[in-house]
C-alpha cells in the first residue's frame, strides 16, 4: 500500500490495508503544531503513541499521552492533536470503517407490490437504528428520481436540480462521482433499483485523510449493498409464497418446504465471521506492543484475541458449563482492564452443575448487553453477579445481573415480548440459542427492580449435544 498523505501539520503514511478496509498507517506531527479539529466520519480509529508526546482532544475531552500510550476515537468522534515539543509526534493509526447490520424482513415487507414501496420499506428498515448515529447528509432516489429516504432536516436545503441523476446514469450500475456529489448503486441482479446521493459540500471533503474518505465510501458501499441484500430476499421469499400456494393441496410437500425454512433459520443464526482479519491486526499490534516493552498492552491484545477467537464460533453447539464460565472469565479481565477497580464481578456456581450442556457462547453477550445499556452514562461502580444453580431438581437456573439503570415496566415488557425476534443479535440471538437447543423447554426473562436488572434463564438439565 504505502501511500502517504502530506497536511499543513504533517503527514500520514499508510502502510497496510487488510481486509474489511482495515487501514493501518503512521501519523506525524511536526513539533509545536496544532492539528485541527476533525471528524472520523463513519470510521473509528485506535492510536497508539510511537514516539513523543502530545494533547489528545476526543470530543472536546483532552488526554495527555506519550510514547506507549494509546486512545480509542469511536464512531464520528471529532479528533484534534497539539505537539507542543521540539520532537515529531508519531503514532500508529488503524482505521475502522462501519459495517452495516443485515437485518431480518419482516412479513409486512411482502404486501408491497410496487418499486417505490419496496424500496422505501428496505431503506427504512435498515436505516431505523442507525439514524440517531450517521453524521452525514444523504438521500435515497429510486429510478424515477423521486426521493425515498433522506435525513436533511428540510428537502429544500438541497438543489436539487444541479445534483439530479441523468437517466443513462440511473442503469450503469457503477458509482458515480460528481464535483459536489458521489451516487451509490442500488442493484439487484440485472436490475438497477435507485441510488444513495452523498452530498459531500458539508463537509471539507478534499482536506479529510484518505482512511476516512475510504470509510465514508465503504459504508455508503455497504448500505447499498445491505438494501439491495434486503430487496433481493424480498424477491426469493415472494416467489417462495408462490411455489407454497401451489403446493397447498400436497400436505407432505408443505410439511418439507416448512422444514426447509426452519433449517435456514437455524442456519442464518449459526453462520460464522471470517475473523482472519482480526487475528492478524491484533498480532500485528502486540508485536509493536512487545517491542514497545507496553507489557499491560500486550496482556490486553492477546485477551482479546482470546476473547474474539472464541465468540467467532457462533454455531449453536452445547458445551460443558465450565468451558463457557473459562471464556467468560477471559472477557471479564479485559473489562477490568477498562474500568480497572470500578467494576466488581461475583460468581456463585453449582460446582454439581460445571459439566451440564449450555449454548456456546451465551452468557457474554448478557454481561455485553449491561455494559452497552445498563452502564452506558453510569458513574457508580459497576457491579454484575453471575449465578448458576438447580431448579426444581430437573432443571437450571443461570441469573446474570447488574446493578446499573433500571428499566421501567412498559420497556422491560417490549423487551421480553420482542426476545423471539430473530435479529441475531444481542439478548435475542441469545434466545434462539436456547430455542434451538431446548425447544420449548427454556424460559428466559428479564427483570428489573430495587436498583438490579437482571436475565433469568430456566433449562433442562441432561441435555446431551448432538
Amino acid at each position: 500500500m504505502d501511500n502517504i498523505q502530506e497536511f499543513y501539520w504533517g503527514e500520514v503514511r499508510w502502510i497496510e490495508e487488510l481486509n474489511y478496509n482495515i487501514n493501518i498507517g503512521i501519523s506525524k506531527i511536526f513539533p509545536h503544531t496544532y492539528q485541527k479539529p476533525h471528524v472520523h466520519y463513519e470510521n473509528e480509529q485506535f492510536l497508539f503513541v510511537l514516539k513523543g508526546r502530545g494533547v489528545y482532544e476526543r470530543n472536546g475531552e483532552s488526554f495527555q499521552l506519550k510514547a506507549g500510550d494509546y486512545l480509542h476515537f469511536p464512531f464520528n468522534s471529532q479528533h484534534a492533536t497539539l505537539n507542543e515539543s521540539d520532537e515529531e509526534l508519531v503514532d500508529l493509526v488503524i482505521s475502522v470503517p462501519r459495517i452495516i447490520e443485515k437485518k431480518e424482513m419482516e412479513p409486512s415487507f411482502l404486501k408491497k407490490s410496487d418499486d417505490f414501496s419496496i424500496l422505501k420499506y428496505a431503506t427504512d428498515h435498515i436505516l431505523i437504528n442507525f439514524d440517531k448515529e450517521l453524521s452525514l447528509n444523504f438521500y435515497v432516489v429510486d429510478n424515477n428520481n423521486s426521493i425515498v429516504y433522506s435525513n436533511y432536516s428540510d428537502y429544500y436545503d438541497l438543489d436539487y436540480s444541479e445534483i439530479c441523476l441523468e437517466e443513462d446514469d440511473l442503469v450503469s450500475h457503477k458509482i458515480i462521482k460528481k464535483p459536489s456529489y458521489i451516487a451509490f448503486p442500488i442493484s439487484v441482479v440485472d436490475k438497477n433499483c435507485g441510488y444513495i446521493i452523498f452530498n459531500h459540500l458539508d463537509i471539507d471533503y478534499d482536506n479529510i485523510p484518505e482512511s476516512t474518505k475510504k470509510s465514508i465510501q465503504n459504508y455508503f458501499v455497504s448500505l447499498s449493498e445491505s438494501i439491495s441484500s434486503l430487496i433481493s430476499r424480498y424477491s426469493i421469499n415472494k416467489e417462495l409464497m408462490k411455489k407454497m400456494d401451489e403446493l397447498q393441496e400436497n400436505k407432505i410437500e408443505i410439511r418439507q418446504i416448512e422444514h426447509q425454512l426452519d433449517l435456514e433459520k437455524e442456519k442464518s443464526s449459526s453462520m460464522k465471521v471470517n475473523y482472519h482479519f482480526m487475528f492478524n491486526t491484533l498480532n500485528y499490534i502486540a508485536n509493536l506492543a512487545l517491542s514497545q516493552k507496553n507489557l499491560m498492552l500486550y496482556d490486553i491484545i492477546i485477551l482479546f484475541s482470546d476473547m474474539v477467537r472464541y465468540t467467532s464460533d457462533n454455531s449453536n453447539d452445547l458445551i460443558p458449563i465450565y468451558q463457557e464460565l473459562e471464556y467468560l472469565k477471559t472477557y471479564i479481565q479485559l473489562q477490568k482492564y477498562r474500568y480497572e477497580n470500578n467494576l466488581e464481578v461475583q460468581y456463585q456456581i453449582d460446582n454439581k452443575l460445571l459439566n451440564e450442556r449450555i449454548p456456546i457462547n451465551c452468557i457474554q453477550p448478557i454481561i455485553e448487553n449491561a455494559f452497552s445499556h445498563g452502564f452506558i452514562n453510569y458513574n457508580g461502580k459497576k457491579n454484575i453477579s453471575i449465578a448458576i444453580k438447580e431448579y426444581k431438581k430437573d432443571n437450571i437456573n443461570l441469573q446474570v445481573v447488574n446493578n446499573g439503570k433500571s428499566i421501567d415496566m412498559s420497556s422491560l415488557k417490549l423487551i421480553n415480548e420482542g426476545l423471539s425476534n430473530l435479529d441475531d443479535k444481542g439478548l435475542s440471538l441469545v434466545y434462539q440459542k436456547f430455542k434451538i437447543n431446548f425447544s420449548n423447554h427454556f424460559t428466559m426473562n428479564v427483570f428489573s427492580d430495587n436498583d438490579i436488572t437482571g436475565v433469568s434463564i430456566v433449562f433442562p438439565k441432561g441435555v446431551k449435544d448432538d
